[in-house]
């Protein structure tokens, strides 16, 4: 019997694997998949079951600490590979530094060169998927996970994780979930491409009434331009064309230098999926005793803001640390683990969830050539202030980064605005085009191709 059986090799999969390996732990992965294989010369995904490993990510500090703290072999693999380090506070910003600028740090690479990483430690250290698929949860008598029924037989273990995707169905034998989801009408169109290393935009993200735009370094110069719309959009299947999708970008001053850059590959669609948690504890303990879920399989925000591998990561560091508590006092384990994940994943899912009805509520009204039902946010209009002074200011550019990386909460931001003395605007002010101006210009290059009409 081993100690534990992880289903799922993902990157939070993997991750967790390779931490409980690291405590002595007797680790199974279980994965119905190939490994993804990748290199800086290879980004073609090769997990046809996960849609969002060929769309662009943003590894933030959560991600960078869990890697040099449990898996500084990993961070290595990725770093000759040609993933690097960047700090979000420029070095010329006026102002004093403090210690904790070191801990802003975002790891520039792809979703595949990060899995690849992974699972070449994994080979190295003897930590290989010991059967495929899935397909039940083998219990005992009082209904506790005792292993995973596999096609070509049963892996048992002391204790099960589930870190599957959240398209994975349940398992026979799983207990009833505690399910709260969102939908959402948001498409992602991406483009990879190879740019100036002048251009490079680092992470940025601007809204238009009718339109998102988010741009991504990556590792040995690709970035990424992802441009976000409505599935009610008109447009919104022509820019799956890569003239059209160029000609969208020329006109945000934001995004105009990627126009001409050069594509490495076609444009990518990912539709958003909505917002997902389901915890596998609660006020009193585990759900079903022999079970926890992580990753996906715990919560999924949609990737606007780029959160979701940071989560899984923390809460894979969480499980790592408390694993003792978890194999031989569940309850305690899972009463501690309830509060936790209430504190630290909740409130970026419950934020997720407002951002995006805010902003569909936002298109469909710019669709509709109506204002939108209410105004920006405060949060959006009290960040929107403070990123004008950011600029210049070492304080300001650290509070927007401490929130960005996960280490102030949206509420923690507001409170502490207000000890800067900078006028709050009354409304975003971006330049962007109007929606007429938006579809004129778009016009000519949709009826050149197989979408007009």
């Amino acid at each position: 019997m081993h100690d534990i059986a992880v289903i799922g090799g993902g990157v939070v999969g993997a991750s967790l694997a390779l931490m409980l390996e690291s405590r002595g732990l007797d680790v199974a992965v279980i994965e119905r998949g190939p490994y993804p294989r990748g290199s800086v010369e290879t980004w073609t995904p090769t997990r046809g079951a996960v849609t969002q490993q060929d769309q662009p990510h943003t590894l933030l500090a959560p991600v960078v600490e869990a890697l040099q703290t449990e898996l500084p072999g990993v961070l290595a693999r990725i770093l000759k590979a040609g993933g690097s380090l960047l700090n979000d506070l420029a070095p010329d910003l006026i102002g004093e530094p403090s210690p904790s600028d070191d801990e802003l740090v975002k790891l520039r690479c792809r979703r595949v060169l990060l899995e690849t990483a992974l699972h070449d430690e994994m080979d190295a250290r003897g930590l290989r998927p010991v059967r495929r698929n899935a397909v039940a949860l083998d219990t005992d008598t009082t209904g506790r996970v005792t292993g995973v029924v596999c096609r070509d037989g049963t892996v048992r273990a002391r204790l099960v994780v589930d870190a599957r995707g959240t398209a994975s169905s349940p398992l026979k034998g799983e207990g009833a979930r505690v399910v709260e989801k969102t939908s959402s009408s948001l498409k992602y169109r991406t483009l990879w491409m190879r740019g100036p290393r002048a251009a490079r935009p680092g992470y940025k993200i601007s809204h238009a009434p009718f339109l998102s735009l988010l741009t991504f370094e990556a590792d040995d110069g690709l970035l990424a331009t992802t441009l976000v719309v409505s599935r009610e959009d008109p447009v919104a299947l022509a820019l799956r064309d890569e003239t059209v999708f160029r000609t969208a970008l020329s006109q945000f001053p934001g995004t105009s230098q990627f126009a001409h850059c050069q594509a490495v590959g076609p444009v990518l669609s990912c539709d958003a999926g909505g917002n997902f948690w389901s915890s596998s504890v609660h006020v009193y303990g585990p759900l079903q005793p022999g079970l926890l879920r992580t990753g996906d399989a715990l919560v999924r925000t949609n990737p606007t803001f780029g959160r979701g591998v940071s989560l899984g990561l923390k809460h894979a560091r969480r499980l790592a640390n408390t694993i003792d508590t978890a194999l031989n006092n569940p309850v305690a384990h899972g009463v501690a683990l309830h509060r936790w994940e209430q504190k630290h994943l909740r409130p970026w899912f419950t934020a997720q969830c407002r951002v995006d009805h805010q902003r569909e509520e936002q298109m469909a009204a710019s669709l509709a050539g109506k204002a939108p039902a209410a105004g920006p946010s405060e949060v959006d209009v009290v960040y929107q202030s403070l990123a004008r002074l950011a600029t210049s200011d070492r304080a300001a550019a650290r509070l927007l980064a401490e929130v960005k990386h996960m280490k102030r909460s949206f509420g923690e931001l507001l409170r502490a605005a207000e000890t800067f003395d900078v006028p709050v605007l009354e409304q975003i002010d971006q330049p962007f085009p109007s929606r007429e101006q938006f579809e004129r210009t778009l016009g000519p290059a949709i009826r050149a191709t197989a979408y007009a009409g």
